[in-house]
């Protein structure tokens, strides 16, 4: 087993060789707080083991994949974070599976409530047809699923999985009633009610058919007769249901027209960075339930999922009167393909949190089948209203996953028009969820920081991790560096800790470097400095911006030369040049390597930068570099080129790679 200081060699050792001692020092040395943060998340040390040793598992097959850093633990931990994670959904999942039995081994020894059955059948009328006929063929006929399919077509899979949805639907309708049943419940008292059977007697049979027909009818009837009357029956049926399915459908098609007229002269749906729940105040529609519930039923039945009916239900929802709240609610249930009505439903519930944020709150707690959307829509509605109420409304009844990413979207909603807004947000988070505090740190300070960095500068300098903020600061530095070095300059100096507030100053000047500030009277004037550098840069910075500017411009160099004004400066600017101009022109620069200083090859830097101008300028030009470097005086900097020079090949491979 290797003798590592890190993790780097541990890990390629294992990758490489398979050596199971690497493999076992890395256990040894992150298990403890894999262990830790499985413990947390499960909550029992059974799980948590399991979750450690799935996360192991994923570590040994994808150790070929990880990046080589000083530690795997931030690997490790994520990994860990997503095994324990998964493992406790399976634990709930498999809780709920064996309370659900055992009420359903329960329920078998009980008959229904007298309060659902007073209400069920009622219920059952209120459902679609193909829902209806499923609970009534399966659970009071007794017909099994198979023979439902080969009578009425379709696959027994089908009808079982639409007998599933049914009960759901049943137990979503009677909640609204006030009863509280489960679907499992449900289908246990309903296969098991006692039905008995009143049979009729055939005179009563008689008298119900010649109330029905006002004709009498006697058991002598011939065949010729019989046969005559079913047939004048028949015909006179089918000319009523010609007449009157005619002129529904004149009205439906004229009906239908109008409406569809009406919808897209009313209806023009916003187009915004959240489309799917912002609503349109300009053109709201006026409310008619009549008009949703068709808008519904058309929804629904489409073959292919229509943008623009889809768009115009959304902007109907937000419509929606208080007092028609339930009824909408109701149109939920009657559904066919409720999979597609999910955008819908969160909109709806955004409405609802628009009147009273509370209330739907509560109803989306209770919501069956779009639960994770009715959560997201009053969500977003009410923490633009009330963050304090609403966060603390999610905290009592909080879904990690699904919260977390909602919190996310409303924070990156917020941050582009009110900044301090979304901060506030991730303030109060801070103690309440540490982890979406982390998360939405993070975003909401780099897009903060960028749109506006010096108050953005001093939010992420007020916060509570050292660590983490520092490392934030270094990283904006650079990034609102290269729009401004100026900028760049006021994150990095928040930074607590000197040597890393150097790198980032530094950072700020090589991303941003111009050249026309060193050129006079070119670029803003403010930021032009070819009379001589800025009074607060250090040499290390001098260095950072020509590094910065020989990159993709070796051809300023003498511009930047001659903004040096005494021979400390022009070392740096040497320095520099060398290091960067190896990504552009080597040769551009060889005035600096005449003349940098004997000690710039003392460090590793100077030597790395020095071999690699060489070796870059011999692949470009290999006569030209030769030549120059047999005419240069022997001295450290010459002989440490024609060392790199002599072994060129491996350098090339190395500097390629």
């Amino acid at each position: 087993m290797p003798d590592a200081s890190d993790d780097r060699d541990l890990l390629s050792a294992f990758v490489t060789t398979k050596d199971e001692g690497a493999f076992g020092e890395i256990v040894r040395r992150h298990q403890s707080m894999m262990h830790a943060v499985a413990f947390r998340i499960c909550g029992n040390p059974h799980d948590a083991k399991d979750a450690t040793q799935r996360a192991l598992i994923a570590f040994a097959r994808r150790s070929g994949e990880i990046r080589a850093e000083p530690s795997v633990g931030p690997w490790l931990h994520r990994a860990t974070t997503l095994e324990a994670l998964a493992v406790r959904r399976q634990r709930i999942k498999r809780s709920i599976r064996e309370h659900e039995a055992m009420e359903q081994q329960h329920l078998q020894t009980e008959s229904m409530p007298p309060e659902i059955a007073a209400k069920l059948d009622e219920a059952i009328n209120g459902l679609s047809s193909k829902d209806r006929a499923v609970i009534v063929l399966h659970y009071l006929e007794n017909l099994t699923f198979r023979s439902i399919a080969k009578k009425h077509g379709g696959t027994e899979a089908a009808w079982q999985k639409r007998g599933v949805r049914a009960l759901e639907k049943l137990s979503g309708t009677l909640r609204r009633r006030g009863v509280v049943a489960t679907g499992t419940a449900l289908g246990t008292w309903l296969a098991t009610s006692p039905a008995e059977a009143a049979v009729l007697h055939p005179g009563a049979i008689k008298v119900m058919l010649n109330e029905a027909l006002r004709q009498p009818l006697t058991t002598g009837l011939g065949s010729q007769s019989s046969a005559t009357l079913l047939l004048i029956m028949k015909l006179k049926t089918t000319l009523a249901l010609c007449f009157v399915g005619g002129a529904i459908f004149s009205y439906g098609w004229n009906e239908n027209k109008g409406s569809a007229a009406r919808e897209d002269e009313e209806l023009a749906v916003q187009r915004s960075h959240s489309p799917r729940i912002q609503r349109d105040e300009r053109n709201a529609p006026t409310f008619n339930l009549e008009q949703v519930a068709n808008a519904f039923r058309r929804f629904d039945l489409l073959e292919k999922v229509s943008a623009s009916e889809q768009s115009r239900l959304r902007a109907l929802m937000f419509s929606v009167p208080e007092s028609y709240l339930d009824s909408v609610l109701d149109l939920f249930d009657d559904l066919e393909n409720p999979d597609r009505f999910s955008e819908i439903a969160a909109c709806f519930y955004a409405r609802w949190a628009e009147i009273d944020p509370e209330a739907a709150w509560r109803a989306a707690l209770k919501e069956d089948m779009y639960l994770t959307e009715a959560r997201r829509g009053v969500m977003l509605t009410w923490l633009n209203k009330d963050p304090e109420a609403a966060v603390g409304a999610m905290m009592e009844n909080r879904s990690d996953e699904e919260d977390l990413l909602v919190l996310h979207e409303f924070a990156m909603m917020k941050v582009q028009h009110d900044p301090a807004g979304a901060a506030h947000l991730v303030d109060m988070l801070a103690e309440k969820w540490p982890r979406a505090d982390r998360r939405l740190f993070e975003d909401v300070a780099r897009t903060w920081a960028y749109n506006d960095p010096s108050p953005a500068g001093a939010w992420v300098e007020s916060y509570w991790n050292r660590d983490i903020r520092n490392e934030f600061l270094k990283r904006f530095a650079w990034r609102v560096g290269s729009k401004n070095y100026r900028d760049g300059f006021e994150m990095a100096n928040r930074i607590d800790d000197p040597e890393l507030r150097q790198r980032a100053r530094c950072s700020a000047l090589e991303w941003w470097a111009r050249p026309w500030a060193v050129i006079p009277g070119a670029g803003d004037p403010d930021l032009n400095f070819s009379s001589g550098f800025p009074d607060d840069w250090n040499l290390l910075e001098m260095t950072a911006y020509t590094s910065g500017l020989m990159r993709n411009n070796s051809k300023n160099y003498p511009d930047v030369l001659a903004v040096a004004k005494n021979e400390a400066e022009r070392q740096a600017v040497y320095r520099g040049a060398i290091d960067g101009a190896v990504y552009s022109k080597p040769e551009a620069v060889i005035h600096a390597v005449e003349n940098v200083d004997q000690n710039f090859i003392s460090t590793d830097a100077g030597r790395d930068a020095v071999s690699a101008f060489i070796t870059r300028w011999a692949e470009r030009d290999p006569k030209a570099a030769t030549a120059w470097l047999e005419a240069q005086a022997e001295n450290p900097k010459t002989a440490l080129m024609r060392q790199s020079l002599s072994s060129q090949p491996n350098k090339q491979s190395n500097v390629s790679e």
